[in-house]
């Protein structure tokens, strides 16, 4: 619900419509209160368009000779042709409690669209309802944007030094990260672990452990097991919870029972 304005602005668009089994195009001038927009989807619905965009100079003064379509914001003025076509702002009060209006960021990672008959008829995809008669199926699109989920969880799950992923879609579960001098011991838990399903990034480059540590941390894998000399002359290799940064040293018997309590 917005206040009623005293003052109002006009702006100008080019409707492509349907009139008498003909495609035309129309000049719709919408009218807001002044210092808000107009939302598209609500005008194109107002004006039962297939599509709208704004109006370019030369169009408004080729198409202002012909039929124009009038539409004013119902917080602009009154009268037959007003209707809501303003874009909702923040400070808007809800038509239904009256309650304020809060505008937050968001990213759209799904989506539905009411497809209706449109495609069924022109496929003779019907049905027989409860009567015997045969009708069109209503169809939806149901869409999930992996990539814009992926980008999603990655502002959600990250801090300064990276991804944070949470262990039920971590690409891996763990991230080995093998230091000079035991490779063969490396090797040999990568590949217990692989035993036991547990997916491993294992990373035996020759790089100085600050790189291996620092990458390790960017790409947020849930577990980091380190092992080394020190570690193993301590009786265990050292394991990091990236979320949390905790770190602790553990038997390398009891590594894999201690991954197989991650959570998630």
């Amino acid at each position: 619900r917005k206040p009623k304005s005293d003052e109002a602005e006009t702006q100008y668009f080019v409707a492509t419509i349907v009139e008498n089994q003909e495609v035309v195009q129309r000049l719709v001038q919408a009218t807001v209160a002044k210092g808000r927009t107009v939302n598209e989807t609500k005008l194109l619905n107002a004006v039962r368009a297939q599509s709208i965009q704004p109006a370019h100079e030369d169009q408004i003064d080729s198409l202002s000779t012909q039929t124009v379509l009038v539409v004013v914001d119902d917080a602009a003025g009154d009268g037959p042709s007003t209707t809501d076509i303003t874009a909702a702002a923040a400070g808007d009060a809800c038509p239904t409690c009256a309650a304020e209006l809060r505008a937050v960021r968001g990213v759209e990672v799904a989506n539905i669209f009411k497809l209706g008959t449109h495609y069924s008829k022109a496929m003779g995809a019907n049905f027989m309802d409860r009567n015997g008669r045969s009708q069109p199926i209503i169809m939806g699109c149901y869409g999930i944007g992996v990539t814009r989920l992926l980008a999603s969880l990655a502002e959600h799950y990250h801090d300064e030094r990276g991804l944070c992923w949470p262990v039920a879609i971590a690409p891996y579960q763990v991230h080995l990260v093998a230091l000079k001098g035991v490779e063969e011991t490396a090797v040999s838990l990568y590949h217990q672990l692989r035993e036991e399903g547990i997916e491993v990034l294992f990373d035996d480059r020759e790089e100085r452990p600050g790189v291996k540590f620092n990458d390790a941390d960017l790409i947020g894998l849930p577990l980091r097991i380190t092992i080394g000399k020190r570690s193993l002359q301590q009786g265990g290799v050292e394991l990091t919870y990236r979320q949390s940064g905790e770190t602790t040293m553990v038997d390398i018997d009891f590594v894999i029972e201690v991954v197989q309590k991650l959570p998630g």
